[in-house]
C-alpha cells in the first residue's frame, strides 16, 4: 500500500528543462513593464494609463511574493518583488503626473 496519495504528484530532486525555462522567464517578464516606467518618468506621460490595473497588479505581486516565500520558490519571491516593484513606480507616477 502507498504511503502516499496516489495522485500527489513525487516532486523530482532535479528540476527539469521546463522548471529551467520558467525561472529564466520569473527572471525576464518584469522587464515588460519598462516601457510604461519610461514613459511615465521620463517623458511624465500618463495618457491612457490606468491607475486601477497598475494598483492591481502591485496587489497581486504581494500575494504571489508571500507565495513564494511560503513555497520557498526563489523565481517567484524574485520575479513578484520586481514586479511590484515596477507596478508601485507606475501607479506613483499616474499620481504624480496626472
Amino acid at each position: 500500500m502507498p504511503t502516499h496519495h496516489p495522485h500527489h504528484r513525487i516532486r523530482k530532486s532535479n528540476p527539469d528543462y521546463f522548471d529551467s525555462a520558467m525561472s529564466l522567464i520569473a527572471i525576464i517578464s518584469p522587464l515588460s513593464m519598462t516601457p510604461q516606467v519610461y514613459q511615465v518618468y521620463l517623458h511624465k506621460n500618463v495618457t491612457g494609463i490606468s491607475l486601477s490595473t497598475w494598483l492591481l497588479s502591485a496587489a497581486t505581486s504581494i500575494i504571489w511574493l508571500a507565495y513564494g516565500f511560503h513555497r520557498k520558490d526563489k523565481p517567484i519571491i524574485f520575479n513578484s518583488t520586481m514586479g511590484g516593484i515596477l507596478c508601485t513606480a507606475i501607479a506613483a507616477g499616474v499620481f504624480l503626473y496626472k
